[in-house]
């Protein structure tokens, strides 16, 4: 047991420095990105109310933000609170002043209500 976690454990961390290293070597990004100041987002809304969505349909989202920082803006992440929502963003280096969306497919995969 013990071996199995020593294994996981450093399959955890091979898999953290890859995937660090994939998000710098896309285009639009430089080295120089990797050590940049924090920097602002303002977003014009931070919720959207999609309404009533059938069971086994989609429904898109769009979240829509501003750099209103002095420093690139570089979005590494974004995690969806459930699995059944699906983000898709642009990878690359938003300026100072320039502006980004954040597209979100929600697809239900069960009945009820959700937030």
């Amino acid at each position: 047991m013990k071996k199995f976690n020593i294994l996981l454990f450093i399959t955890v961390i091979i898999l953290l420095l890859l995937s660090g290293w994939s998000i710098f070597h896309q285009p639009g990004y430089s080295s120089e990105d990797q050590f940049v100041t924090p920097t602002n987002i303002h977003f014009e809304k931070d919720t959207l109310s999609l309404g009533s969505v059938k069971y086994g349909t989609e429904q898109k989202a769009v979240f829509r933000f501003t750099n209103t920082g002095t420093a690139p803006l570089l979005i590494y992440n974004v995690v969806p609170s459930c699995d059944c929502t699906a983000v898709k963003w642009k990878k690359r280096p938003i300026k100072p002043g320039e502006s980004g969306e954040i597209q979100t497919v929600y697809s239900p995969n069960s009945l009820g209500m959700f937030r």
